[in-house]
């Protein structure tokens, strides 16, 4: 589990005792105490576990979480997303606020993925993967950090699927009004039906594609 100030707990026993993680984090940011915002298991390999920190960038555990390496490599520090990819090759995505990064190894390197330069809407916020088809990722996108745009309708901008290697992009077909500001905080797949997507907004919102 994570909290914010940036701390890891762990707890070996359906959740009675927790246990605070040696894991070094940063302490302060432009945005008070830095927060752990994503954890992710790796599904193939329990042992593998990743953490993103706004504003700490990403750490990684290969022993279930006994101890734990900060990602080099480029990674860019503001992380807002997660996901983990399992084609081939295996990767971790990782949503900042002006690109999508991804590590196509243990973390060596992340190059971009993807700009937001090319979306209508370029504040990056939760990414997902298609639950069937690994190629296809949903990024949620606002226009801020706080969410300024004075729209109440999102027609097909809010949420954005795409595929990786060529990277092509393309708009997702959204129904319903989203009250204005429009800030999109995390997305996910809906288990029951893959060609479904959900994000949820801020404060209190969901959208469903």
């Amino acid at each position: 589990m994570g909290v914010k100030p940036a701390v890891l707990f762990r707890c070996r026993d359906d959740g009675s005792i927790w246990t605070q993680l040696s894991v070094q984090m940063g302490a302060a940011c432009h945005i008070g105490p830095p927060l752990v915002i994503m954890l992710r298991v790796d599904p193939q390999a329990h042992r593998i576990v990743w953490a993103g920190v706004a504003v700490d960038g990403v750490s990684r555990s290969l022993d279930g979480g006994d101890t734990w390496t900060h990602m080099a490599g480029g990674v860019p520090p503001d992380m807002h997303g997660m996901a983990l990819s399992l084609g081939a090759p295996k990767q971790v995505l990782a949503s900042t606020p002006r690109a999508i990064v991804a590590t196509p190894a243990l973390g060596a390197s992340w190059p971009s993925v993807v700009t937001t330069e090319r979306f209508p809407l370029r504040y990056s916020r939760g990414i997902a993967i298609k639950p069937d088809d690994p190629n296809v990722i949903c990024a949620a996108l606002g226009d801020t950090a706080r969410g300024t745009r004075e729209r109440s309708t999102v027609p097909q901008t809010g949420v954005r699927p795409g595929r990786r290697g060529p990277c092509r992009w393309s708009p997702m077909r959204t129904s319903g009004r989203w009250p204005p500001p429009l800030r999109p905080r995390s997305a996910s797949w809906l288990p029951a039906s893959a060609a479904s997507s959900m994000p949820a907004m801020r404060p209190g919102t969901r959208g469903r594609s």
